[in-house]
């Protein structure tokens, strides 16, 4: 739904997202929109560095 519309229109998409910082932190300092951190962090995957990956 468009900001100001009544009229709502279907989409069908799928959004990645990648950052090195956290994102969760700077939702509780208000530097970072939390209800777009609610939206877009349905699933998450975490990735170490390899230096704290010993096994690889």
């Amino acid at each position: 739904q468009k900001i100001g519309s009544e009229k709502s229109i279907p989409v069908d998409f799928r959004l990645v997202c990648a950052t090195h910082t956290d994102i969760g932190e700077m939702a509780r300092r208000g530097e970072f929109r939390a209800d777009l951190l609610y939206r877009i962090a349905v699933y998450t995957i975490a990735n170490p560095p390899l230096a704290e990956r010993v096994e690889d």
